[in-house]
């Protein structure tokens, strides 16, 4: 499984290391984030991503222990992968970080295999409390 390891430093999101992503990655990129202790209060936080060559709204990850699995449709096709972060606190308040810019290189051909589209932020917190729930 390939991680991208980002860190911030309070709003900017920096790379902990280089990292090579090559298209048509399917569920196997993860995104790791060592939040600073400026990101304490906002403990619900989630991912945002964009790909410079797709041209469909991508939806964000929530992450689950400071990490989440990147999008395929982020990694659909070759271009530039831009990661941001924004956090949310229970009072309202809202924290965004600086938007950190990777490329994605051309992968392998995929084939015509179906993929289905990428859970939405909604179902993916259901999920999460059906698993805090869940004996």
């Amino acid at each position: 499984m390939t991680k991208i390891s980002l860190f911030t430093k309070d709003q900017v999101l920096l790379a902990s290391q280089k990292v090579k992503i090559a298209s048509g990655d399917v569920d196997s990129v993860t995104l790791k984030v060592a939040f600073d202790e400026k990101w304490d209060d906002f403990t619900s936080r989630t991912a945002t991503f964009d790909n410079s060559n797709y041209n469909e709204p991508i939806p964000d990850r929530l992450f689950v222990n400071n990490q989440c699995i990147v999008p395929w449709e982020a990694l659909s096709v070759a271009g530039t992968l831009s990661i941001g972060i924004v956090g949310d606190a229970i009072d309202g308040r809202r924290k965004t970080s600086t938007i950190i810019k990777l490329n994605i290189l051309q992968g392998a051909k995929t084939g015509t295999t179906t993929v289905s589209p990428s859970l939405d932020l909604y179902q993916q917190y259901i999920d999460a409390m059906a698993n805090l729930c869940d004996p």
